[in-house]
C-alpha cells in the first residue's frame, strides 16, 4: 500500500477560524430573538412567568389567593414575575413561558427586517409585480405620467443562511397555528393570565375588573393578558442554534486539543 499523499488537497486549507460579516451579522439577530424570548423574563412585561393555582398561591398574597381562586373559570395562569425572588432559580425552572402572540410577531418582524434575505426579496418581489400592474393599468396616460422600469435583482443565494430560513419557518409555523392575521381572529384559545403588580405604596385602585366586580378586593392592582406558553418554540429554536453554532463546536474542538498538549506534552 502506497503512503504517498497527495499534498494538492492540503493548499485551501484555512489555517484560522473564521466567518464572514454576513454570517455573523444574521447570526447575531438570532441570538437576539431567541435571547429576547427566553432570558428577558424576570424584567420584561411581555414575557411571562407563569404558574397555576395551585403551584402559585403559596407565592401569592392572601387577597390575591382568594381573587384568583374566585376565578378560576376566568383565570389559567398566575404571572410569577413579581411576584417572588428568583435568587435561586429554581421556581424559574417550574414556570412555563407564555407571551402575547403580538410580541412573537413584532420581534419576528424585527428579525426578518435585519437578516432575513429571502423576506426581503419576497417582499420586493410582490411590489414590483403590483408596480408592473399599475404601469400597464395606467399606460393610456402616457402624456401625464413617465414611469420608469423597476427590475428586481436576481436572487443572491449567497445571502440566504441556513439557520434564518430554519427559524424562520418554526417561528411562522407557530404563529399560523394559533392566529389568523387575516381574519384576525384565534385559532387556537390563548390562557388568560393574570399579573398583580406589587409596589411599595399601598395598592391604589384595581385596573380590570373580571367578573362579579362587587365582590372584588377594591385594593388589589392587577391585569388580564391571552398569552400562549412558548416553550416549544424555543426549545426548536435553540435546537437550530446548536446546529448551526460552529463557532462554539470550534472552540470546544479546540479547547480540547490545548488540553491534550498541555496536560501530556508539557514536561
Amino acid at each position: 500500500m502506497s503512503l504517498d499523499r497527495d499534498e494538492s488537497n492540503f493548499v485551501d486549507k484555512p489555517v484560522e477560524f473564521k466567518m464572514s460579516d454576513e454570517w455573523q451579522r444574521q447570526w447575531e439577530a438570532l441570538e437576539n430573538l431567541i435571547d429576547y424570548l427566553s432570558n428577558n423574563g424576570r424584567q420584561s412585561d411581555t414575557i411571562l412567568y407563569c404558574l397555576d393555582y395551585d403551584e402559585a398561591k403559596e407565592y401569592m398574597q392572601e387577597d390575591e389567593a382568594a381573587f384568583v381562586s374566585n376565578n378560576k373559570t376566568v383565570i389559567d395562569q398566575v404571572v410569577m414575575n413579581d411576584l417572588v425572588s428568583w435568587s435561586t432559580g429554581k421556581l424559574e425552572e417550574e414556570c412555563r413561558v407564555l407571551t402575547r402572540i403580538e410580541t412573537v410577531r413584532k420581534q419576528f418582524l424585527i428579525f426578518n427586517r435585519k437578516c432575513n434575505y429571502e423576506w426581503h426579496y419576497n417582499r420586493a418581489k410582490v411590489n414590483v409585480e403590483k408596480y408592473e400592474e399599475a404601469c400597464e393599468r395606467l399606460s393610456e396616460f402616457k402624456e401625464h405620467l413617465e414611469l420608469p422600469d423597476v427590475v428586481l435583482p436576481e436572487l443572491n443565494q449567497s445571502l440566504v443562511m441556513p439557520f434564518v430560513v430554519e427559524i424562520a419557518k418554526h417561528v411562522q409555523t407557530w404563529l399560523d397555528c394559533r392566529y389568523d392575521f387575516t381574519r384576525q381572529e384565534y385559532r387556537m384559545n390563548p390562557a388568560q393570565v393574570v399579573r398583580f403588580r406589587r409596589t411599595r405604596r399601598v395598592r391604589p385602585r384595581m385596573v380590570l375588573r373580571v367578573e362579579n366586580p362587587e365582590e372584588q378586593e377594591p385594593n388589589l392592582e392587577y391585569n388580564l393578558t391571552a398569552a400562549f406558553n412558548i416553550q416549544d418554540l424555543l426549545k426548536r429554536m435553540n435546537e437550530v442554534k446548536e446546529k448551526y453554532d460552529i463557532e462554539s463546536i470550534f472552540n470546544r474542538a479546540y479547547a480540547s486539543i490545548r488540553c491534550i498538549k498541555h496536560t501530556f506534552e508539557s514536561e
